[in-house]
């Protein structure tokens, strides 16, 4: 919980002030979803979704949009999680972590729902097809932003990885 307010608050008084070449802005929030027990109760996944977009709402100006992006992502998230379940299933493993199920498979499974995020919010942000190029430049280099984000405060603040001794 504690871990979850702190990401709220980089995004609000960091990540919302950075913007690279007007296009790219940064979302970590959607992480803390992301990371979630693999069992979670799915209408309790949607409705902590609905309340934490409200609250980055508030803080953002953006009625609505941070809320309607996250309860996609908390929707998508055990479909997603269901098509990349690896052969020996997520034996051993209660929530989506690279320490548990490796890199790929974190960056794919993260890339999905940031690119699904994304691509809500930016397309409801400019609500016009005419602007489609803006939207997908958007899309791009903020969901590129933020997946390596992501990934960072996943090794940086993650479980730690299993060291292979090299001693027998």
């Amino acid at each position: 919980m504690l871990a979850a307010l702190g990401l709220l608050l980089f995004q609000v008084a960091v990540l919302n002030e950075v913007s690279l070449f007007g296009l790219g802005r940064p979302f970590v929030y959607p992480m803390i979803l992301l990371v979630l027990p693999f069992d979670s109760n799915r209408a309790g996944v949607l409705g902590l979704a609905f309340v934490l977009g409200l609250i980055l709402d508030s803080f953002s100006d953006t009625p609505g949009l941070h809320a309607a992006s996250l309860v996609l992502v908390a929707w998508l998230r055990p479909h997603v999680a269901d098509m990349l379940t690896p052969k020996a299933g997520y034996e051993g493993a209660d929530r989506p972590r690279i320490a548990s199920l490796g890199p790929i498979w974190f960056v794919t499974y993260a890339g999905i729902l940031l690119a699904a995020h994304h691509t809500a919010f930016f397309a409801l942000e400019v609500f016009s097809f005419a602007a489609f190029g803006r939207i997908l430049g958007h899309i791009l280099l903020s969901g590129l932003l933020s997946l390596i984000l992501v990934v960072v405060l996943e090794y940086l603040f993650g479980p730690p990885l299993e060291r292979k001794s090299l001693s027998r």
